[in-house]
Formats: C-alpha cells, sequence, structure tokens
C-alpha cells in the first residue's frame, strides 16, 4: 500500500492486469502492508486552510454521544467552511457537551455549531444521509 500526494490510499495490485487500485480513502501508511484509515477524500472539510476529516472527528466523539450523530462541513463567510454536528434528538445541554468533547478534539476540530434534529433522514438500509437541513 502508499499514498498519493493528497494522502489517498493507493493498493498495489501486480496480480492483476491493472498495476494499482486508487480510492479516495485517506489513510497513514504503517508500513508497507498495513494503513490506519482516516476519512474519505470526498467529505474533507477545509475550515481556515485546516483538512478536518468528519469520520475521524464522529470516531473520537462516539465514546461522548449515544444518540445518532454526524459531523458535516457547511460554508462560513470566515473560514470557507465549518464544522457543524448534527444530533439526533429535540434537545440537548449544548454546553455540557461542549466541554466533554473539548478533552478528545483539538480547537481546529471542535464542532462550531450543533443542531439538533429530531429525526435524520435515512437511506433505505438504514444508514444516515448527511444532509444539511
Amino acid at each position: 500500500v502508499e499514498n498519493d500526494n493528497k494522502k489517498r490510499l493507493i493498493i498495489n495490485t501486480p496480480q492483476f492486469s491493472f498495476d494499482k487500485v486508487s480510492t479516495n480513502d485517506i489513510v497513514k501508511i504503517i508500513d508497507e502492508r498495513h494503513f490506519r484509515w482516516i476519512g474519505r477524500y470526498d467529505n474533507v472539510i477545509n475550515s481556515g486552510g485546516i483538512k478536518c476529516y468528519p469520520e475521524d472527528i464522529e470516531q473520537k466523539l462516539s465514546q461522548y454521544i449515544d444518540l445518532p450523530f454526524y459531523i458535516i462541513g457547511e460554508p462560513d463567510e470566515k473560514w470557507g467552511e465549518k464544522i457543524v454536528l448534527y444530533i439526533e434528538t429535540e434537545t440537548i445541554n449544548r454546553q455540557s457537551l461542549m466541554e466533554k468533547i473539548t478533552k478528545v478534539l483539538d480547537k481546529y476540530h471542535l464542532p462550531k455549531e450543533i443542531k439538533c434534529i429530531e429525526k435524520f433522514n435515512r437511506t433505505e438500509s438504514g444508514k444516515i444521509k448527511r444532509d444539511i437541513f
């Protein structure tokens, strides 16, 4: 395995007629056969020049949020994009939640907004659709 210049995963496949398979998965290479998956290149949030990966942030938040949730980037005049946390609930104590998640996220990856949605839209298979409401 290897990365391209945008840290996307490239898998070497010499046993096939094509030598390599390029993906849109952002990874950190551990060694020639192992990597740590960070997120999808398609989902990256560029906030003030800092690249933020929603999947990585969600993984860190999952220990503090027991409800369905997701991270998405939304337009922001100052930063280009901002990180927004959507939670499937009618209401939540935002201050208490921010105090908890500040322990696991650096200041560049903290949500600028927390939005509560009563019911997320889902695909037929039950996956959350990452909509901007």
